[in-house]
């Protein structure tokens, strides 16, 4: 597959969790109902990845998420804007970014509403979606929904994306 056979330190993002780099990395996680988001931009070889548990953080003051959140990157709607927001500090064009998305297997229990049966890795994928939407970039590739989960590699200095699906009874090994 990839890229353990490189000479790049290979980082584990657990959920809850986002990395930015602008150095050479290889970023590695395990997807199920969560999803990963990824930003890279050739022209400054800057790229980050972001690993969401659930699509939106219940606290009403929202537009004040700080660092003193303990939860700060367990949400999609706060882990994608901190994202943006760091990558504001690199002067990121939107235009040259290239946005990713992955996961939202429907693992988990459905939840009821209005617009019917749900999966939490259903609502992950809408919330990512319209996060990514309403900061104006565009989705340059995706592989969301089913049933099985998802083992990743992201280099962060090309913007490569290396994707594994598994099986539910696959058994895959955390170093």
């Amino acid at each position: 597959m990839i890229p353990y056979d490189t000479n790049l330190p290979v980082v584990y993002l657990r959920p809850g969790q986002i990395y930015v780099a602008d150095k050479p990395t290889v970023v590695s996680t395990l997807l199920g109902s969560c999803v990963s988001i990824t930003m890279f931009n050739r022209a400054l070889r800057w790229g980050a990845i972001c690993h969401g548990i659930l699509p939106a953080c219940k606290k009403k003051k929202r537009d004040n998420c700080n660092k003193e959140c303990k939860e700060l990157y367990k949400y999609i709607d706060c882990a994608f804007r901190h994202m943006v927001l760091l990558s504001g500090s690199c002067a990121l064009n939107h235009e040259e970014t290239e946005v990713k998305l992955f996961g939202g297997a429907g693992m988990l229990t459905p939840h009821k509403n209005r617009h019917g049966i749900m999966s939490v890795g259903d609502q992950n994928v809408r919330m990512a979606l319209r996060m990514i939407k309403s900061e104006g970039f565009n989705i340059l590739a995706s592989d969301t929904g089913g049933n099985s989960g998802r083992k990743l590699f992201f280099l962060t200095h090309t913007g490569d994306v290396y994707l594994k699906s598994l099986n539910k009874t696959e058994e895959v090994g955390l170093q």
